[in-house]
């Protein structure tokens, strides 16, 4: 789940976007993706104990640009594949489309 808003990454080192991979330097603005998994596994038991029902992952983080195509994909009601580039996504969309157009 992404945060309500964009911020400032606010890590030690930089990061790199999940969508683009374009480098986010600290201070940049991007927008943070909290991510979990339920528990699983043979040994899914441990997990539980440890973490509950959600066991955390690495947190993904996105560009400022990415961050904006993400909310006004968001907003129109899109479900998109934040680990690929969200402008190739829109891009492909575009080409479908129009090829659905051509042939009604």
């Amino acid at each position: 789940m992404p945060a309500e808003e964009q911020a400032p990454l606010a890590t030690k080192r930089s990061r790199k976007c999940c969508s683009c991979k374009a480098k986010i330097n600290v201070g940049d603005m991007s927008l943070a993706f909290h991510r979990h998994r339920s528990p699983s596994g043979r040994c899914n038991y441990i997990e539980e104990s440890i973490y509950g029902d959600e066991v955390p992952l690495a947190t993904w983080y996105m560009c400022e640009t990415c961050g904006d195509l993400y909310f006004s994909l968001d907003e129109l009601g899109f479900c998109c594949d934040i680990s690929e580039s969200l402008a190739a996504q829109i891009k492909e969309y575009r080409a479908e489309e129009s090829i659905h157009r051509r042939a009604a």
